[in-house]
């Protein structure tokens, strides 16, 4: 990943997949600290925090730093319909196959 963002490249997270952070986060928080979980039916998210001993208020403070720490690593959130333009996606793959070392980091970009 690193590569392709010194080459230019952007990556993103969808706005879904965000949600979804947010609810796996919001499990483990209610049941982190609980005496009477079971764990053979616990999320590995939860028995991590348990095992690195967080209390529910850490992991309701990572839980809101998601965000800000992927941005940290230059991740930006995508939260618009993603459009998908074909023609460029077929016309960068005809490059590839045809061996063309002129793909430019703004070519990756548009994909």
């Amino acid at each position: 990943m690193q590569s392709w963002m010194k080459m230019g490249g952007e990556v993103y997270v969808f706005d879904n997949s965000l949600v979804e952070v947010d609810n796996v986060l919001s499990i483990a928080e209610r049941w982190v600290e609980s005496t009477s979980i079971d764990i053979s039916r616990t999320s590995e998210v939860c028995l991590y925090f348990r095992k690195m001993k967080f209390s529910r208020y850490e992991v309701q403070k990572e839980s809101l730093n998601v965000k800000e720490k992927l941005e940290n690593l230059g991740i930006k959130n995508y939260d618009e319909d993603i459009p998908l333009d074909e023609d460029i996606i077929q016309a960068l793959h005809k490059k590839e196959k045809e061996g063309n070392s002129n793909i430019t980091p703004s070519d990756r970009r548009r994909v």
